[in-house]
């Protein structure tokens, strides 16, 4: 897997990041807890989905592609909190 994309979010305490892979037509969108310079990959969140676009295509603007990164933040909010 290609990693296409990534992202650092904070809350008040925790560090995360969301990571966007590519493998062939497959896109997937990871989250992570960083803890003492480690990346935990978060098992309750991920988006996986096969997207149709020119090879060298930036599959990171796409439509739906953005639609998982917002849903990334908005589970990391609510994750975050508890």
């Amino acid at each position: 897997m290609l990693e296409i994309y990534s992202e650092k979010y904070s809350s008040a305490d925790r560090q995360f990041e969301i990571v966007g892979f590519r493998d062939k037509e497959k896109v997937r969108i990871k989250v992570y807890e960083i803890t003492e310079r480690k990346r935990v990959v978060i098992s309750k969140f991920e988006a996986t989905a096969v997207i149709d676009v020119v090879h060298d295509a930036n599959i990171s603007r796409t439509n739906l592609f953005q639609q998982f990164i917002k849903s990334a933040k908005q589970f990391l909010k609510v994750y975050a909190s508890s």
